[in-house]
């Protein structure tokens, strides 16, 4: 699109302006107004006694028409005002010649000047109807004043203010018609500062032109009023025209740099309003005018104004300023056209933004708006937050059996119901495919949380109807919770799905007996301290004699009977009580410890199972401090390997330290799993390793002796005690022993027993591996 397309083709409209006349009245005064005009021109020079000599008459219009350019430049020729230096011409051409002659030659030469600035030649002949008028009734008045008491020379400035108080007058009875003005207006603003610049300035300026044109003809035998008159008018003109020049040049100079700022500052400022930037740059271009941004268009002829996406630039001038012209709204359309542009780009952008931070199908943020929230999330909260990961299981059903447009209403009515369930300031975010990410704000502990996901869930569990189908809805999730200033936000998201995808995995598997247990059983079986705990023993095989016992979660008769110890935790991780329940452990085996000691004192170690998450729980470092250091039992803490995850920085600074505490270890439980690589070895600090049953099922092979002879040498090399799980039989004793395994742990020994049990054989068989009594199948 070119320039001239847009500012002359329909992508701009301009505010009409409201006029009293219809075109075609106006048009039919246009032509009156023309007809007067050459009327009177016509009949001026047929009464006057020109002389008919063309270089003079040359000279008297060229000086005339210079003169009329000042008051173009300063006024811009507007009818409503009448700044204008041409009447002292008029006077000193009236005293060289007569009336006729004078009114002819200077209503021939405004129509030249006026027609350059107007080109439209019904207002330039309404202009100079104006003109004549007033110059015929100063003219007329002087001519009486020197017929009935002779001339004198302060005439030239009563001629001067007899024609500024009517072309007052003319100017100002216009103005009232297509401006409403009151008199109160016409006499604060239009006369005191037309009487100062006009009635003052100008006949100032015919008295000094008259006398100089008396000074040459007196002194110039050459010339005398005829040609001085001339000479000055022609002198004063180029003066006049110099000065407009110069105005003309600020005027341009001023339109250019407002739209050169406002292209140049491209893209504008995101801090503030596009409309108040755009005001910035029109006051720069028209500094004389009052600027506005309003939403209606311009209102009257005083006005212009340019359309924006929101409203209208409005460009005023006052009633004694110089009128706005076609100029002024190019500029206008100028700087309205790159405002609406940058609306545009804006929307667009912030259009884009939200897509790339939207989720097209529920209209919730995405995961990269959830990271982004996280990370603001952790810098400005105030109270402890948790981060809630959370999946739909069995969502790719849904999708393979009703369709992807039921999944996609699936997801929205999920997604509707998440946010509804929080508040304000929290947020929810689709993280992909079938898994949601929440920020629960202002809570006290990671129980806090756990309580917020118990309202939560049910109100989002309900079934979701899709046309005339009623469809399931489950949820798993996994919680992290964080205390203020935390650096590790990023972290949080990936703990949590870590303990979304470990209750879902038990799910899958299809052994969640978990859902059958009550709410609050976990929290109720550690207040009535009813979950006991079996131990079984590890041994070393060079002495024959027990070295340590692992803790084990047995639920025996408690409200939890018939769970495994894995439905057990991963309950408790749902009801926000695994911390709590690692504690109970904590505490429950270091006071069966203390009873073992009583019967067989030499025996001081101990080995408990936890989860990562108490890692880098605060909670469970300080009772772990509380509960055991003093007590002289060297303490082994188990970690799975997948419940690792990825690497923390806070979990390997804190595992480090542990490792380096005297009493204090940290081993790698059911190493050789499926799934099992040498990550985590290679990444945390452990000083054990504890070799998974599943290694030593399967022995007598080449390829099981290879990797058992490589477990072997990597205890060795690495420093880490080796202890081998699942020793049930002499065959696997034997063979183990065959390779320099040196701790085992298994149904060969003893089977896990209860503190009491165990006390009771420490009674009577004190540390020995292998008592008389074999160990039946049965009892396993």
């Amino acid at each position: 699109m070119t320039s001239a397309s847009f500012f002359h083709g329909n992508h701009v409209h301009h505010a009409p302006v409201p006029r009293k006349l219809s075109d075609r009245a106006t048009l039919t005064w246009g032509i009156i107004w023309t007809v007067v005009a050459v009327a009177t021109i016509g009949v001026a020079w047929s009464l006057g006694d020109m002389r008919w000599d063309p270089l003079w008459i040359v000279v008297t219009v060229t000086g005339i028409a210079l003169s009329a350019t000042l008051g173009g430049a300063v006024s811009r020729l507007d009818a409503t005002l009448i700044f204008n230096i041409s009447p002292a011409s008029l006077i000193v051409l009236y005293m060289g010649t007569d009336l006729g002659t004078a009114i002819a030659l200077w209503g021939i030469a405004n129509v030249a000047a006026l027609f350059v600035r107007v080109r439209l030649i019904w207002d330039v002949m309404e202009y100079l109807c104006y003109q004549l008028g007033s110059a015929i009734v100063a003219l007329s008045a002087v001519e009486w004043l020197a017929g009935e008491y002779g001339w004198r020379e302060y005439y030239t400035a009563v001629a001067l203010v007899i024609y500024l108080v009517t072309r007052l007058i003319i100017s100002t009875v216009r103005l009232s018609v297509v401006t409403p003005i009151t008199v109160r207006q016409g006499l604060a603003a239009l006369i005191p500062i037309r009487l100062a610049l006009t009635i003052f300035g100008i006949p100032l300026l015919a008295v000094v032109s008259r006398y100089l044109q008396v000074y040459i003809a007196e002194r110039s035998n050459a010339f005398g009023p005829y040609w001085a008159g001339t000479y000055v008018t022609l002198a004063t003109g180029l003066i006049a025209f110099v000065l407009a020049t110069m105005w003309t040049i600020r005027v341009i100079n001023n339109q250019l740099t407002g739209v050169h700022d406002a292209a140049i500052s491209l893209p504008w400022s995101e801090d503030r309003p596009i409309s108040d930037s755009a005001l910035q740059y029109v006051k720069r271009a028209l500094p004389n005018y009052a600027i506005e941004f309003r939403d209606e268009a311009g209102r009257n002829i005083n006005e212009i104004s340019s359309p924006m996406a929101n409203g209208h630039l409005i460009a005023r001038r006052g009633n004694n300023q110089a009128p706005l012209l076609e100029a002024d709204q190019l500029v206008l359309d100028s700087i309205a056209h790159i405002g609406d542009t940058m609306v545009t780009v804006r929307s667009d952008h912030e259009k884009l933004y939200r897509q790339a931070r939207t989720d097209p199908i529920t209209k919730l943020p995405n995961y990269r708006a959830f990271m982004n929230g996280l990370e603001v999330t952790a810098q400005e909260a105030t109270r402890g937050f948790a981060v809630v990961y959370i999946d739909l299981d069995g969502f790719k059903k849904v999708n393979d059996r009703y369709g992807h447009e039921a999944g996609n209403i699936f997801l929205k009515t999920v997604g509707e119901r998440l946010r509804n369930q929080l508040e304000a300031d929290e947020f929810v975010a689709r993280l992909g495919g079938d898994e949601f990410g929440l920020i629960l704000l202002r809570l006290k502990d990671k129980q806090a949380g756990h309580e917020r996901m118990k309202v939560i869930l049910p109100a989002v569990a309900d079934h979701v109807k899709v046309g005339s189908l009623w469809i399931p809805v489950k949820l798993s999730y996994g919680l992290s919770f964080s205390l203020p200033g935390t650096t590790e936000a990023r972290h949080l998201i990936e703990e949590a799905d870590y303990r979304m995808y470990e209750g879902r995995k038990g799910r899958r598997n299809g052994n969640d007996r978990s859902e059958l247990m009550e709410i609050g059983a976990i929290r109720q079986v550690i207040k009535q301290a009813s979950l006991p705990f079996a131990y079984q023993p590890i041994i070393d095989a060079e002495t024959g004699k027990i070295v340590s016992l692992e803790a084990l979660i047995r639920p025996g008769v408690s409200e939890l009977a018939g769970s495994t110890a894995e439905q057990i935790a991963e309950r408790a991780r749902f009801e926000g009580q695994l911390t709590e329940l690692s504690i109970y452990l904590l505490r429950t085996s270091l006071a069966d410890m203390r009873r073992f000691q009583q019967v067989v004192p030499e025996l001081n170690s101990l080995h408990i199972n936890i989860d990562v998450e108490q890692i880098a729980d605060d909670e469970f470092i300080g009772a772990l401090q509380s509960e055991w250091e003093g007590a002289g039992i060297e303490l082994t803490l188990e970690l799975v390997e997948n419940s690792l995850g990825k690497r923390y920085d806070r979990v390997t600074t804190r595992l480090q330290r542990m490792i380096e505490t005297p009493f204090l270890h940290v081993a790698l439980d059911n190493f050789g799993t499926s799934g099992c690589t040498l990550e985590s070895v290679i990444h945390f600090p452990f000083d054990t390793l504890k070799i998974d049953r599943s290694i030593s099922a399967d022995l007598g092979t080449n390829k099981s002796d290879t990797v058992i002879d490589m477990i072997v040498e990597l205890g060795q090399a690495t420093g880490a005690a080796v202890i081998f799980e699942g020793v049930e039989n002499d065959d696997v004793y034997k063979y183990l022993r065959g390779s320099g395994v040196r701790f085992m742990q298994g149904y060969r020994f003893a089977k896990p027993l209860l503190a009491d049990e165990l006390v009771d054989r420490f009674v009577k068989h004190g540390l020995d591996a292998v008592v008389d009594e074999p160990v039946s199948e049965a009892s396993k």
